[in-house]
């Protein structure tokens, strides 16, 4: 199945629902399920997001930022355009559209991501 490495915080938002676009430099043509895999690297620059007050309070009380390097769930892309209307859509880059995200109930622990969709191969237990 493929997967997509995404840095924590957006990893966590993706995966939770609350984030319906994953914003790339690159257009893809693919179209389907992926896995969300969370990158080794923390985003600090949430910090420059006040409007994710909220979601932080829960991201905390998961204890999502002591993970990294794991499989967390997955999401369906169903698009990838530009300008598309959603908070999380950032101008000039490609928004992958994203839809139906489920959160596993235990992640995947110590899997290398890599940069792109990229395979992963062995069995996922949901």
């Amino acid at each position: 199945m493929k997967a997509l490495s995404v840095k924590n915080p957006w990893a966590w938002l993706i995966v939770k629902g609350y984030k319906d676009v994953e914003n790339r430099t690159r257009r893809t043509s693919y179209r389907g399920r992926i896995l969300i895999h969370i990158s080794k690297q923390f985003d600090w620059t949430i910090r420059c997001y006040p409007s994710l007050n909220g979601y932080a309070l829960e991201f905390d009380a998961c204890n999502a930022h002591d993970l990294s390097q794991a499989i967390i769930g997955e999401v369906t892309i169903v698009d990838c355009v530009e300008g598309y209307k959603s908070k999380w859509a950032e101008p000039n880059c490609w928004n992958w559209v994203l839809s139906d995200p489920v959160l596993y109930a235990e992640p995947i622990l110590n899997i290398k991501g890599r940069l792109g969709l990229w395979e992963y191969s062995k069995e996922i237990k949901q």
